[in-house]
């Protein structure tokens, strides 16, 4: 086993919440934290093209009756709950299957996730980055 294996005895779930506790952006290789940043512009460049197609018109649709604060990326005036908001920027960006060319298809559910959660705090962009790397190792 490598050194980054996580010492727990603990189930597959306790390793894997180990394993992304570990990460800080001064410990990361450059390379790990150039590809997290360019997984996440690129996933928001897909979202954004794929609040323009009418796909967008029917997924937001199909969550018309859900409301609260958290928003649609690329969409004015959209606000829905987290769950939503998550589920409809993740569909955004894969509508045109232009996301992941270099995440492995990990991206859209980690910048997703991401986006939902940066709206109710304040985070630094080295925690976004951490976590990002995180999610994308875990994935």
């Amino acid at each position: 086993m490598s050194s980054q294996t996580p010492a727990t005895s603990g189930s597959l779930l306790e390793c894997l919440a180990e394993t992304t506790t570990r990460h800080r952006l001064e410990q990361l290789p450059e390379f790990a934290v150039r590809e997290a940043k360019l997984c996440l512009l690129d996933t928001l460049g897909c979202m954004l093209a794929g609040t323009r197609t009418p796909e967008s018109a029917l997924i937001l649709s199909s969550a018309s009756d859900a409301h609260g604060p958290y928003a649609v990326l690329g969409v004015a005036g959209k606000r829905l709950d987290r769950r939503h908001a998550t589920l409809i920027n993740g569909y955004h960006g894969d509508i045109l299957e232009l996301n992941d060319l270099i995440g492995g298809h990990a991206s859209i559910g980690n910048v997703s996730a991401a986006l939902s959660l940066i709206q109710e705090t304040a985070v630094p962009g080295r925690a976004l980055i951490e976590a990002l790397v995180s999610g994308l190792e875990v994935t």
